[in-house]
């Protein structure tokens, strides 16, 4: 009977061993496909919640910093078209002083061209459809005061006909 419990349990280990290696494998796999895909944010998804490798947590710094940027260019995209303006310019201003607090993390990372071409993609979009240059987007940011900043982009909505 002692035999028999030690055998299950050594199978029931392999098993779940082998089950946790498979899938932390194949989800940094499916991470480093969508990083080089440029979608930044699904890449983040797959490692997310993953208790990462020391080998791998340069690649995680990486996805979060690229993620937290991008996700707040696709949110402007889907507000946009939802009619969403005030969020939309929200979520471009917020993607900026991200871009902002974060660049020293990229350039330490080595993804800094990578990580530009996302605020090239912010700034393109700020100026197009809002008119607002990169410099007053990081002034805007930096507003502490909610309502202040509130009504400031309330403003350049109103001043473009978009209220």
């Amino acid at each position: 009977v002692i035999l028999i419990a030690v055998m299950a349990a050594s199978v029931f280990l392999l098993i779940y061993l082998g089950a946790n290696l498979t899938g932390y494998s194949s989800h940094i796999s499916a991470a480093k496909d969508a990083y080089k895909a440029g979608s930044y944010t699904e890449a983040f998804h797959q490692v997310s919640g993953l208790s990462v490798k020391k080998a791998d947590e340069d690649f995680y710094n990486e996805c979060h910093i690229m993620a937290a940027v991008q996700e707040e260019y696709e949110a402007y995209i889907s507000l946009m078209n939802a009619g969403q303006n005030e969020m939309a310019l929200d979520s471009l201003i917020r993607g900026v002083g991200r871009h902002d607090a974060l660049q020293s993390n990229a350039e330490d990372l080595g993804i800094l061209l990578e990580f530009n071409q996302l605020e090239t993609q912010l700034e393109q979009a700020l100026s197009d459809q809002f008119n607002v240059s990169p410099d007053k987007a990081l002034e805007l940011y930096k507003i502490r005061k909610r309502e202040d900043y509130s009504i400031a982009v309330k403003q350049i909505l109103k001043q473009l006909g978009l209220d």
